[in-house]
């Protein structure tokens, strides 16, 4: 029996049967527990750019389980996932994103967007020490330098931004700036209410979630993001910062708003936005938020996997460039890889339609399509 579908024609029930079974041992491929993977197998309609029909002749070499292994991991048709894949409760928000992802395309609020040379160049994922933060990928650098808010009498240092939230929050700006095709944007009427559009726990405190937002909030609003990169002989440099304005103080008494209620995106910005947005499913990064690397993990292969033609091998030194320079103990490219690993496959429970394959000293990127699907013309 062929395993294509009919030309021009739906799949038979056998058809499908075969493209479900094929689908699920892919997903187990990806370190998918194989309950969770035959539950989505079983949900998910019938979709090529999922799984192609045309691949099931032959095993996935998507990302296996081993966190220390540098050779492919072949999908396997074992009925459980190994010890290391035990469903967490992160992972089980993954899965749960991953079954809806899965089952019905992104559209709506649901597509989000970020700065092409943000996905090749995150912001950092950890606390930073001093006032600048740099970091290199190929021929393109992104510095980023803390900067302060006036409250009225004085100008007020904030840090460098970091971590997830800065991750949400640029994403969903850039998308109600482009829906709403102005770049005022308004806040929502509380940091809760955006708590809980980004998935978060809504709860106060000094380590509260809502006071870590506006904190990061404002940290990212306030620094200067320069951008720098190699055009034929010339080395460029050029502003990057996304944020013009924000209201952040009540004069009188210079008290701290309770939540800006609108922001300002800059003109330029704005502008580069209808030309280098890479649209993003939010709900892949909702499902990754609590892991700064895994959301960059994904958003880099958003970008870039699309684009690619033919395969593209990626030394481990060059992801370690562009995304290690955190790691820093006696071994810090191990370190680096065991962490990476780790977030990749969790990138890959929501983007399903990537494709990756782990070879020894680094990773094939294959054509790939992408989390959002190509609007029609």
């Amino acid at each position: 029996m062929s395993n294509r579908p009919p030309l021009g024609g739906q799949p038979s029930g056998d058809e499908i049967r075969l493209w479900r079974e094929g689908y699920r041992r892919y997903l187990i491929g990806k370190g998918m527990p194989s309950e969770a993977a035959s539950d989505i197998a079983a949900k998910v309609p019938y979709r090529a750019d999922l799984y192609p029909m045309a691949d099931h002749d032959r095993p996935s070499s998507a990302i296996g389980c081993d966190p220390d292994s540098d050779t492919v991991q072949p999908a396997s048709g074992k009925t459980s996932a190994p010890a290391s894949c035990s469903t967490t409760a992160r992972m089980r928000r993954l899965l749960s994103a991953a079954s809806e992802i899965a089952t019905e395309p992104p559209r709506g609020k649901n597509i989000v967007f970020l700065h092409s040379t943000m996905c090749q160049l995150g912001l950092p994922r950890s606390h930073v020490e001093g006032m600048a933060f740099e970091r290199k990928c190929g021929n393109k650098a992104l510095q980023v330098t803390a900067g302060s808010l006036w409250n009225g009498e004085r100008f007020v240092p904030q840090p460098i931004p970091y971590g997830s939230f800065p991750r949400l929050i640029l994403p969903w700006i850039n998308a109600a700036a482009k829906r709403l095709d102005s770049p005022e944007v308004p806040l929502g009427r509380s940091g809760r209410e955006l708590l809980r559009t980004f998935g978060k726990d809504t709860s106060g405190g000094k380590k509260g979630a809502y006071t870590m937002l506006k904190r990061q909030m404002l940290a990212i609003v306030a620094s200067r993001l320069m951008l720098g990169f190699n055009a034929g002989q010339k080395a460029i440099t050029r502003d990057g910062t996304p944020f013009e304005q924000i209201e952040a103080w009540q004069v009188k008494g210079y008290q701290s708003l309770d939540w800006p209620q609108t922001i300002t995106l800059c003109e330029s910005y704005f502008k580069e936005l209808t030309e280098h947005a890479v649209p993003l499913d939010w709900r892949a990064l909702k499902a990754l938020r609590g892991s700064a690397l895994a959301m960059d993990v994904y958003t880099m292969l958003a970008e870039r996997l699309h684009r690619i033609t033919g395969r593209s091998l990626v030394y481990w030194n060059n992801f370690y460039e562009q995304f290690g320079q955190e790691y820093q103990g006696k071994q810090p490219l191990e370190d680096f890889k065991r962490a990476f690993r780790q977030a990749l496959r969790d990138a890959l429970t929501v983007y399903p339609q990537a494709r990756v394959m782990k070879v020894t000293g680094g990773l094939i990127l294959l054509p790939s399509q992408p989390p959002v699907p190509y609007k029609e013309k």
